[in-house]
């Protein structure tokens, strides 16, 4: 699975946020939280432990702590802290997104005024701004928060036992797949198959595959001239009615429709 399918199936919603200027407010001890945390240290320093490792951040620095990940946060005895927060859920393929790359624990920020934007900009919008917009807005300046870190600290997807499950689908895509198949690649029982599927991505085995399936026909509709029907049966997805209701049912457009708004257009010779 490569970085570009994960971002495709990426999922963002806000929870909560806001700016503190305390540090009892930031310290916690062996904290383990059901959401992603983000924080923007504006000026003081703290210390945060995650499996057994300190590392030390001082101000103008963003933190990223992954959700159901065992943590501390500690500050100087004297020590004073501003910085805003974020809560929020991000999810590929129903799972979270840090839990399927290696990313740093903290970046250093080097346009305070961009992150200092973002930050402020969520918190208007939590006062401001209908529910509507407000859901739209908070997920476009959560992700660009989120690509900002990895463009600073880079990403990593996490090396799984499924990665070759990929590349067994995209070769043999145009056919029906059994999870026995998948099971044989991995030389694991059929259940323990399931398991591994369900832990690494949130999804069992064939939800996984029809969602590479959708993906893949998603590309070909975006950047090709291939028929509507070429599309389905090269991606395994049966006649043009059955690829449309597929499709519709989990994109929400008709492959016709998804073509018209997001397809490249191609000149007729």
């Amino acid at each position: 699975m490569d970085i570009k399918k994960y971002f495709d199936t990426l999922n963002i919603k806000l929870i909560c946020a806001g700016f503190l200027n305390n540090k009892e407010d930031i310290f916690c001890k062996d904290e383990i939280c059901e959401y992603n945390k983000i924080f923007y240290l504006k000026s003081g320093s703290i210390s945060v432990t995650q499996d057994s490792e300190v590392k030390k951040v001082t101000d103008d620095s963003l933190v990223i702590i992954p959700a159901n990940k065992k943590h501390s946060i500690t500050i100087k005895k004297n020590g004073r802290v501003e910085a805003y927060w974020i809560y929020f859920d991000a999810t590929v393929f129903s799972k979270n997104f840090f839990d399927t790359v290696i990313c740093p624990v903290f970046v250093e920020v080097d346009n305070d005024e961009l992150i200092t934007r973002l930050f402020e900009s969520i918190l208007y919008n939590v006062e401001n701004l209908p529910e509507v917009s407000k859901v739209i807005n908070d997920k476009c300046y959560l992700i660009r928060m989120i690509s900002y870190f990895i463009e600073k600290g880079g990403c990593i997807l996490r090396d799984t036992p499924l990665k070759t499950i990929e590349d067994f689908i995209e070769e043999n895509m145009e056919r029906k797949i059994s999870v026995g198949e998948f099971s044989d690649i991995l030389k694991v029982k059929n259940n323990h198959c399931t398991n591994l599927f369900n832990e690494t991505f949130g999804l069992s085995p064939l939800k996984f595959l029809n969602d590479i399936r959708l993906l893949k026909a998603r590309e070909l509709l975006e950047n090709t001239d291939m028929k509507i029907g070429e599309i389905g049966k090269t991606c395994g997805l049966g006649s043009v009615q059955a690829f449309s209701k597929t499709f519709k049912l989990n994109v929400g457009l008709t492959p016709s429709k998804y073509r018209h708004i997001f397809g490249k257009t191609f000149k007729v010779e």
